[in-house]
């Protein structure tokens, strides 16, 4: 982050402090995206994300008193938006469902009438939605962690401040939830040839019982 957002992130922090509304709607206005995009990446349903940003924001502003700037505020924000999404995912006490809209996806999936390839950009949402399902299957240590630094764009440092473990823990979580990661799409393409394999061969045996 920049010098000089964080002077403005300190300058909006301190008047919310002293209950500038206004102030922290900045706020929410600055981080509002990233806060939804972490969230539905470890939830992978747009509505339930809508839910727990606003469920986030409204325990930031509740919070924000407490926030004494010895850490940075997005950090401080971001470990807010993950516990409550990691309440989230316990009570659910089962998989999500990947539910995916048009709001929910980053702009380089959405749909675009000018795109120069329809093709290779229906290929890509076809991967991005793989990687969100092999992200279900990983711990919610290993996802979070994943969504942090691969999505999110987070340091080893920051990661590590967000979820209160060491540098060396972070490295970990994310070379191993890498190796679930490609595992679970090698067994996809997998699964994926075989019933290419088995589909034709049932319109070859449909077509030789042909009188």
């Amino acid at each position: 982050m920049s010098q000089n957002n964080k002077a403005r992130d300190k300058e909006l922090i301190k008047k919310a402090q002293d209950g500038d509304r206004k102030a922290f709607g900045e706020l929410v206005r600055v981080y509002h995206d990233k806060i939804y995009m972490l969230v539905f990446h470890m939830i992978h349903n747009s509505a339930d994300a809508d839910d727990l940003t606003q469920e986030a924001f409204l325990r930031a502003y509740r919070g924000l008193k407490s926030f004494n700037f010895k850490s940075e505020f997005y950090t401080w924000l971001y470990r807010i938006a993950v516990n409550v999404t990691l309440n989230q995912i316990r009570k659910a006490k089962r998989r999500s469902t990947v539910s995916l809209s048009e709001e929910a996806l980053p702009r380089k999936f959405k749909q675009n009438d000018n795109a120069e390839n329809p093709r290779e950009q229906a290929e890509a949402m076809q991967l991005y939605e793989r990687v969100l399902k092999g992200i279900e299957n990983l711990s919610p240590a290993l996802r979070t962690t994943l969504v942090l630094f691969s999505f999110q764009g987070l340091s080893h440092k920051d990661v590590a401040q967000v979820l209160g473990c060491a540098e060396g823990t972070v490295a970990w979580r994310i070379s191993e939830a890498r190796q679930q990661l490609k595992r679970h799409l090698k067994r996809q393409k997998r699964g994926e040839s075989h019933g290419k394999r088995n589909g034709v061969q049932g319109r070859e045996t449909e077509t030789i019982g042909r009188p």
